[in-house]
């Protein structure tokens, strides 16, 4: 039996998963930047709420059109070319 994996839309403990999203794109723990949005929702809660579910648009729309295997390939390709003869000279000044 294989486990499925829902999505952040679909698992019962998030509400869209912006911060989960957000944080796994920016490399940032997710609980600070539920954190803030909660600091947010309690000084603008109209604004907050609008910015939520507008970021929730947008990672809807990158997710359509850039899926999770295009964007997988392109944050772990090395970066290689050019820079490569100048790795030694720099380690070594260090």
């Amino acid at each position: 039996m294989t486990a499925t994996n829902p999505g952040l839309v679909a698992r019962s403990d998030t509400f869209l998963g912006v911060c989960e999203t957000l944080g796994e794109d920016l490399r940032v723990p997710a609980n600070l930047l539920r954190i803030a949005f909660g600091v947010a929702l309690a000084l603008t809660p109209v604004a907050a709420l609008v910015g939520y579910v507008l970021l929730a648009g947008v990672i809807a729309l990158t997710r359509f059109v850039w899926p999770a295997s295009v964007r997988e390939s392109v944050v772990a390709a090395p970066l290689s070319g050019a820079n490569d003869d100048l790795a030694v000279p720099l380690a070594e000044a260090a």
